[in-house]
C-alpha cells in the first residue's frame, strides 16, 4: 500500500480512505466529529480551524501514528480493494462505516 502524503491540505476523507483508525489520532486532539459527513470533506486545516487547533500539531501527530504504524509492519498486510462494491467510499460511505465499525463520534 502506498502512503498518502499528509499536509494541512490532505481531505479528511482521504486521509481515513487510507487508514480508518486515524480516527482515533483526531479524536485524541479533539477533532470529535471525524465521522460526520461534512467534516469529512474538510481539510485538516479547516477541520482544525473549526475546533481551534494547531493544524501542523495535528499533521505531526497523524505522521507519526503512519510512521510508527509502517515501522511495525502495519502497512504491509493491506492489500488495496479492486472491487467497487466491497467499500463504499463516498464521504456518506465513509460516515456510516465510521459509525459501525467505531460507534458514532458526533
Amino acid at each position: 500500500m502506498e502512503i498518502i502524503e499528509i499536509t494541512k491540505d490532505t481531505i479528511i476523507a482521504d486521509l481515513l480512505r487510507f487508514d480508518m483508525e486515524i480516527a482515533y489520532v483526531l479524536m485524541d486532539a479533539g477533532m470529535h466529529c471525524v465521522s460526520c459527513p461534512a467534516s469529512l470533506s474538510e481539510t485538516i486545516e479547516e477541520a482544525c480551524w473549526v475546533h481551534g487547533i494547531d493544524p501542523e500539531g495535528i499533521v505531526a501527530m497523524v505522521k507519526e501514528f503512519v510512521e510508527d504504524k509502517k515501522a511495525d509492519g502495519g502497512y504491509d498486510q493491506v492489500e488495496e480493494s479492486t472491487d467497487e462494491t466491497e467499500s463504499d467510499t463516498s464521504v456518506n460511505g465513509l460516515a456510516d462505516q465510521l459509525n459501525s465499525t467505531y460507534g458514532t463520534f458526533y
